[in-house]
């Protein structure tokens, strides 16, 4: 037997469809026997641009494009599939096709089919599979530091911080995809140096022990790190410790009946050692005297016009700086600053009290009265002549008290 294709219809598999064609059997006898066969021609397997999915993860709106070959009827469709989920589908136009995906690519395989309408449907079988990848992170974490954005310039975020102060700001950590390592270094003495992992956002207040009273007078620079796993930024903020202090000695010679005075002249702001400066002040700082009970060690305020009325040396009152807020921001030579400062401030004073006044000496005769003093001569004192066995009495008053 013999097959034979008449008028020439030999079957072409060069294009997708489906195709009828007349086939004819002869036989050895010289008999015949014609039929017609249904030749169905697959699409070629499609082939996914790689590099169209590639860093392409979790973004939407992404166009594909899709190599489906030769042999495919114009406007044919192609289907894009997350597992066996279609994700998007475009059109043929010569050998390729281009897919939209509207929602953000999953990092799953995809894989393509195509799907021809040629003298009937015919599909291709499912492309081999590819993976979308992560976006690369080119972005560094940003670090606010009480809401304002810190730089790599330490000048452009500045503190002013006293001895014994809070310092508690709050840094808040933001990255666009990542979890993120926070850390925090070289801050003052008696604060200690932070560590903390989160995620891509959160806030972290330091908390805990004040800056030491012995912390140094001086200027300096703190570092802030933060990671995400692929980008690593330092960021810098500028500090500077400074102490409220007594002013000159804490012992002074009074007088008495002299008054406390105002208790602002009592304190300083030291910057360093050596030299000092008011303007850390706030505006509505209040400075004012404290009377200690030493039988309760109760305090009481008393007025700046209290008089120093006991003789000797006297500790119960005692200078106080009251600051309205322990952080507040003030304007100094042209630059914004942020003051962490104590809630009060107390520096111990002791008064030496004395009686400047020297005492008053008075002869009294025959109820006169003569006043001594260290000028008064002989000459001038009265004579008094007593003879023998005669009672004599001479009265001499010191200020208001006699003796006989």
């Amino acid at each position: 037997m013999r097959w034979s294709w008449p008028n020439g219809q030999q079957p072409n598999t060069n294009t997708a469809g489906v195709f009828n064609y007349r086939v004819t059997a002869n036989y050895y006898d010289n008999s015949s026997n014609s039929t017609t066969v249904t030749l169905k021609v697959k699409p070629k397997k499609p082939i996914i641009n790689a590099s169209d999915v590639e860093h392409k993860k979790g973004l939407a709106g992404q166009s594909i494009r899709v190599d489906v070959g030769s042999g495919v009827k114009a406007n044919s469709v192609v289907k894009l599939y997350d597992g066996t989920k279609v994700i998007g589908e475009g059109r043929t136009t010569g050998t390729t096709a281009t897919v939209i995906v509207s929602k953000a690519l999953s990092g799953n395989p995809i894989t393509a089919e195509t799907i021809v309408n040629h003298g009937g449907e015919v599909t291709s079988v499912r492309s081999d599979a590819v993976r979308p990848t992560e976006v690369p992170d080119t972005v560094a974490p940003k670090v606010l530091f009480n809401g304002k954005e810190l730089t790599q310039n330490a000048d452009n975020t500045r503190f002013i911080i006293y001895r014994g102060a809070n310092f508690n700001p709050t840094f808040r950590v933001q990255d666009d995809k990542n979890n993120v390592t926070l850390s925090i270094t070289d801050l003052p003495k008696g604060i200690a140096n932070v560590s903390k992992s989160g995620n891509k956002e959160f806030n972290y207040t330091i908390t805990g022990d004040p800056v030491a009273v012995d912390a140094p007078l001086e200027e300096r620079i703190a570092t802030v790190t933060a990671t995400d796993g692929h980008n690593r930024v330092t960021y810098k903020f500028k500090y500077r410790i400074v102490d409220i202090q007594a002013k000159n000695s804490t012992t002074e010679n009074r007088a008495v009946g002299s008054e406390l005075g105002n208790a602002r002249n009592y304190f300083k702001v030291a910057e360093s050692n050596t030299a000092e400066n008011d303007q850390y002040y706030p505006n509505d700082i209040q400075f004012k005297w404290t009377e200690l009970d030493p039988r309760t060690l109760r305090p009481t305020d008393v007025p700046n016009t209290t008089k120093l009325n006991e003789l000797g040396t006297i500790t119960k009152y005692i200078p106080t700086a009251v600051f309205p807020n322990t952080v507040y921001t003030k304007r100094i030579n042209n630059v914004d600053y942020t003051i962490y400062a104590p809630a009060k401030k107390i520096v111990p004073k002791t008064f030496n009290v004395t009686d400047n006044v020297k005492p008053i000496v008075k002869l009294v005769q025959n109820n006169q009265d003569t006043t001594l003093s260290e000028s008064t001569t002989t000459n001038a004192l009265p004579k008094v002549t007593v003879y023998r066995g005669e009672k004599a009495e001479i009265t001499v008053s010191i200020n208001s008290c006699s003796f006989r």
